[in-house]
């Protein structure tokens, strides 16, 4: 019961957000909408969406008005000035292999461009992704499966070179990252 009781809670927030976006802000933005990884219903957490919740929430977004874009072409706009109508950017951190073999899919079924954030030292490892209370057990993409997405059309972006707290590092460290 808490379980269903969060996942309502998820969604009714996502929905919500959307709806105000949608109808009360008339200033001209990007929006960028940060997913992780996607999961089955039953390995939903946190920082990760059920596959059937992202399939919803990318057909939502299409059939609005915004404008889904690159991160690239968003920040061009950005910077020159004339972001036409609200933008809308989907990316996904840490180059989980559950983005790829989920979010792709969708992705390309409604025809949505993405970045993704690889971690480069964790590229091509056999390293699971496994932080307490966030994700369940998850590897991370190899160098074919990121190749394979820019072959696609989607923008890779680097999300660290090994993922640390980057409030920890001496500058020599920041430069590293």
């Amino acid at each position: 019961i808490i379980f269903l009781a969060d996942v309502v809670a998820i969604i009714y927030f996502f929905f919500r957000e959307i709806c105000i976006f949608l109808t009360f802000n008339r200033k001209k933005k990007l929006r960028i909408l940060v997913y992780h990884s996607l999961a089955s219903e039953r390995d939903v957490q946190e920082r990760n969406v059920s596959v059937d919740l992202f399939k919803q929430q990318m057909a939502f977004l299409r059939g609005t008005k915004k404008k889904i874009v690159s991160l690239r072409e968003g920040i061009d706009a950005l910077e020159k000035g004339n972001l036409l109508q609200d933008s809308i950017v989907i990316t996904f951190d840490d180059g989980l292999v559950g983005a790829y073999h989920e979010a792709v899919r969708v992705l390309e079924h409604f025809h949505i461009p993405a970045t993704f954030f690889i971690i480069y030292q964790y590229v091509d490892s056999k390293r699971e992704f496994q932080e307490p209370n966030v994700f369940t057990r998850e590897q991370f993409m190899n160098w074919d499966m990121v190749f394979s997405l820019k072959e696609k059309g989607f923008e890779i972006g680097s999300h660290s070179y090994s993922h640390q707290r980057l409030n920890n590092l001496t500058n020599a460290g920041l430069d590293k990252e």
